[in-house]
């Protein structure tokens, strides 16, 4: 898991995994700090110098001074100057634990008060992965909640907050499933570590699986399901297809249980990889409005999506993580991201992570280009109180991503404007040439093959 946040190249100290992945390195206690144990949950330890006298700071990080009562220039974090770096950030910015912690929770703060991204009254659902993102998300949003209305905070916002997570394992291959622990249990654990950090007992954890899409609860969606994924051939269509299908989920969960905000985990490196690989999927039209704060694309009166962690890199979020002792687990994997054929997703994804490696500056310059696309209505941040409106008529959504279309759709050429032309007005045209088209089913790809696939729509509510 320390290789999947990147924190070997982040921390002051290499990070060790031990055989059952938990911590092979020795804590600050070790080398004479008095402070307390500051190993993080992934194996990492506060860096220390010999003679700490264990001050500890409000965060909980260990103020280290030496001997002369400060630290080397060197080693001091380039924000307070005064404590001792433990983490890069950015642009190789060495900072200590207490200045990251102020850091992350300013572009937080930043996201809640000036973008109004949460308002007073909000009924927040938070769709879980384990991951540090959404960790790092559940984890700012207990910091500015206000639990009880009757008693105003300042710097908080009372709102009600609940906890999703979508179980796809009905699509997963492994005969020897029982031997890993349960991806539930691994969710549920870690967002009740949280929970317990924040004395938390009134937000809802709730597991929704995956064949639950469908509307008509006679059929048996699991095997269909997994069927009809076996049979889209092209592998971007595929992971595309499902991350479709939670999303829809989601939102169908927020809808019925009167949830007007989603908050999205969408962090700036993944909005970065987002835009890299949507530009090579053809999906220039809607691009822009998958990048903001808000997406109010499905009008008033329904769910809102909301990106509060935009300005943060994944970096940022896992060292914040790791030194706030919030356990994370990788994301677990699907059906469709086992196959060793590279989609144009894990291409945008090795590019940008590779980019920000070599070159920090280089992912910032993504995101500034991206920022220069011309949004759409439903983007617009609005004064508190105010209402979300959409510029674009719930005809022109695509009916499976919700992606807006143009009123003019490309030209897909004879043959195929014959086979399509009851679909092209209904699906983007990612969807139509990635996941329609490139469905094969048990037939050839042809009239029968759509057909099959209309079919498995209409049971999840899509009228084709």
């Amino acid at each position: 898991m320390c290789d999947d946040l990147g924190l070997n190249g982040m921390l002051d100290v290499p990070v060790h995994e031990t055989e059952n992945g938990g911590c092979g390195s020795s804590c600050a206690k070790n080398q004479g700090c008095g402070g307390e144990n500051l190993c993080g949950g992934d194996g990492a330890s506060l860096r220390s110098n010999t003679g700490c006298r264990g001050e500890s700071t409000q965060n909980g990080a260990c103020r280290s001074n030496n001997e002369n009562g400060g630290v080397s220039s060197s080693q001091a974090c380039s924000k307070c100057k005064e404590m001792e770096a433990v983490a890069s950030i950015r642009q190789n910015e060495r900072v200590c634990a207490e200045c990251l912690f102020e850091a992350v929770r300013a572009k937080f703060r930043y996201a809640l008060k000036t973008k109004g991204v949460i308002n007073r009254g909000d009924r927040v659902l938070v769709p879980a992965t384990g991951d540090s993102a959404t960790q790092a998300l559940l984890d700012l949003l207990l910091v500015h909640r206000n639990p009880d209305d009757s008693r105003p905070v300042r710097g908080k916002v009372n709102f009600a907050l609940g906890v999703v997570w979508v179980d796809a394992s009905c699509l997963d291959e492994r005969e020897n499933i029982t031997q890993y622990r349960s991806p539930l249990e691994r969710v549920r654990s870690g967002v009740e570590s949280v929970m317990e950090m924040h004395g938390c007992g009134n937000v809802d954890f709730v597991r929704i699986p995956l064949e639950d899409i469908a509307l008509d609860t006679g059929h048996e969606t699991g095997p269909r399901l997994k069927q009809v994924l076996d049979g889209v051939s092209d592998q971007t269509g595929k992971e595309d297809f499902i991350k479709h299908l939670k999303r829809r989920l989601i939102i169908q969960y927020a809808e019925s249980n009167s949830f007007n905000k989603i908050a999205s985990a969408d962090s700036a490196t993944s909005i970065a990889i987002h835009l890299i690989g949507s530009s090579a999927k053809a999906r220039g039209f809607d691009l822009p409005g998958d990048i903001h704060y808000h997406d109010a694309r499905l009008g008033a009166g329904n769910p809102v999506e909301i990106r509060p962690l935009r300005d943060l890199f994944s970096k940022e979020l896992g060292v914040y993580c790791h030194f706030r002792n919030i356990p994370t687990c990788s994301s677990l994997r699907g059906l469709s991201e086992k196959s060793e054929k590279k989609s144009i997703n894990d291409l945008a994804e090795n590019f940008v992570l590779g980019l920000q490696s070599a070159f920090p500056s280089g992912l910032s310059s993504i995101l500034r280009t991206g920022s220069k696309l011309q949004s759409f209505e439903f983007n617009r941040d609005h004064p508190v109180g105010g209402t979300h409106e959409s510029d674009i008529e719930p005809s022109r959504l695509c009916r499976l991503c919700y992606a807006p279309m143009p009123s003019e759709m490309v030209n897909l050429g004879k043959d195929v404007e014959e086979m399509a032309s009851c679909w092209k007005e209904k699906f983007c045209f990612c969807c139509l040439t990635q996941i329609v088209l490139k469905y094969r089913g048990s037939g050839s790809g042809d009239i029968s093959g759509l057909e099959e696939f209309r079919s498995f729509l209409e049971i999840i509510g899509i009228v084709v």
